[in-house]
């Protein structure tokens, strides 16, 4: 879709099958996540799927569809200059080589992870359903090497980004929390915004918490918010996904297909 004129440029074809996640690998590549338990890469330039990975017989779903029973999810990762994809399912998540389209890692966890951020070159962070968030350390991708939990969350976790170098942000159903890495600790909680499915750092200072109601603007510095977008006054329906455009801009997608961007 062109952002400008609102119209479609290009469409691709899935055969049948129901799209449940979208996410950019590259300027020119995506990958698609279907309830044909698989997920496919796309070229955009040329309009065309150009590798199918799949491994067993899981669906790959969206976090926002967290009402339903199997709740499935996967993540865009850099690691060595190239792109790689890692999905979860269940108690296990694959980290996949898109060239090769092959699985070439597996993390076996308690539970099952929601959401993922990448801190640097070699770790990332996830947020399990069991309310945990883990360290880990992809730099040997021959050993499990899970370096740090962090705990004392009382609902699963929802949404993660990185405020800088020592510091992320997670959410939980009833509340946001600041964690430095080095201690290991949450540095302070946030409220008056429940069920956050997505988080966005904007700028050195300020975060938006996204729901399927409203956006929130936080100064993390400050620790506070700064204002409040009621989504209801704008979307016919119920919002079911928010999605990053650039460093200011926000695109929401409602259940009728109903688009709105925001400068933030």
């Amino acid at each position: 879709m062109d952002l400008k004129t609102g119209k479609c440029i290009k469409k691709l074809k899935c055969n049948n099958a129901r799209v449940l996640n979208l996410i950019k690998l590259n300027y020119s590549l995506i990958a698609s996540g279907h309830d044909t338990h698989q997920i496919t890469i796309w070229d955009l330039n040329k309009g065309i799927a150009i590798k199918t990975l799949s491994e067993e017989k899981e669906i790959y779903y969206n976090f926002n569809h967290w009402q339903y029973k199997d709740i499935y999810y996967f993540s865009r990762l850099y690691l060595n200059n190239a792109v790689y994809l890692v999905s979860a399912t269940n108690d296990k998540s694959r980290i996949w080589d898109i060239n090769k389209g092959a699985c070439i890692k597996k993390l076996y966890c308690e539970s099952r992870i929601l959401c993922l951020i990448q801190l640097s070159k070699s770790k990332i962070v996830s947020g399990f359903l069991n309310k945990s968030i883990k360290l880990w350390d992809l730099s040997d991708l021959s050993v499990q090497n899970c370096i740090k939990t962090f705990t004392g969350n009382e609902f699963e976790i929802t949404a993660l980004e990185i405020l800088n170098e020592n510091e992320f942000i997670s959410s939980e159903y009833s509340c946001i929390k600041i964690w430095n890495i080095s201690t290991s600790k949450c540095k302070r909680t946030l409220f008056h915004h429940f069920g956050v499915n997505y988080l966005i750092k904007l700028n050195l200072t300020q975060f938006a918490s996204c729901s399927n109601n409203k956006i929130v603007l936080w100064d993390f510095i400050k620790e506070t918010s700064i204002r409040t977008i009621n989504l209801n006054e704008y979307h016919k329906s119920k919002v079911v996904s928010e999605l990053k455009l650039n460093k200011v801009e926000l695109l929401s997608i409602d259940f009728d297909g109903g688009m709105r961007i925001w400068d933030l």
